[in-house]
C-alpha cells in the first residue's frame, strides 16, 4: 500500500477514536478484527473496490458522449474535398451526434466562430488577430 507500519497503526486509531470502537485485537504476534472490525471491513470492500475502478469508470463516461451537436464552418471545396472522410469517420464514431457544416468564406467563418454561431472553423487563416489560436493540422496521409 505504500505505507510504513507506524503510518497504518496511526490511521486505524484514529478511525477507531474517531468512530469510538475497537478495530482489532492483538493475539500473540497476529491481529484479529473484532465483530466491528469485521462489520466496518464488510461496509468499506464495496466502496474501496469503487474507489479502485473510479478512474477507470469515470474516463470511460467521460469518452461515452452520448447526444449533441457540432457546428463546424468551411469552405465549399473543403466541405466537398476534405472533409467527407473527416466527416464520414467521425459519424460513424460518434452516431448519435449532429454535425452541421456551415458553407462560408475564410472571413465569414472567422467571424462565426468569434461570435459563437459554430464551435470551429476550417480554413487557411493567414491573418489572425492575437486574440485567436490558430491550430495548423496537416490533412496529408492521413486515414
Amino acid at each position: 500500500m505504500g505505507r510504513s507500519q507506524p503510518a497504518v497503526s496511526q490511521q486505524i486509531q484514529s478511525l477507531q477514536s474517531e468512530m469510538d470502537v475497537t478495530l482489532f485485537v492483538r493475539r500473540g504476534s497476529k491481529m484479529q478484527l473484532t465483530r466491528e472490525g469485521a462489520l466496518l471491513f464488510e461496509m468499506a470492500m464495496p466502496l474501496i473496490e469503487q474507489l479502485e475502478r473510479l478512474d477507470e469508470q469515470f474516463n470511460q463516461r467521460r469518452s461515452e458522449t452520448e447526444t449533441g451537436c457540432i457546428e463546424v464552418a468551411a469552405g465549399w471545396s473543403t466541405i466537398l474535398y476534405v472533409l467527407p472522410k473527416y466527416v464520414e469517420k467521425f459519424r460513424h464514431t460518434y452516431p448519435k451526434i449532429e454535425l452541421h457544416l456551415h458553407n462560408v468564406t475564410g472571413a465569414e467563418g472567422l467571424e462565426q466562430l468569434r461570435s459563437g454561431v459554430v464551435d470551429f472553423a476550417v480554413g487557411p487563416w493567414r491573418k489572425l488577430r492575437r486574440t485567436s489560436s490558430f491550430i495548423p493540422l496537416s490533412l496529408t496521409n492521413q486515414s
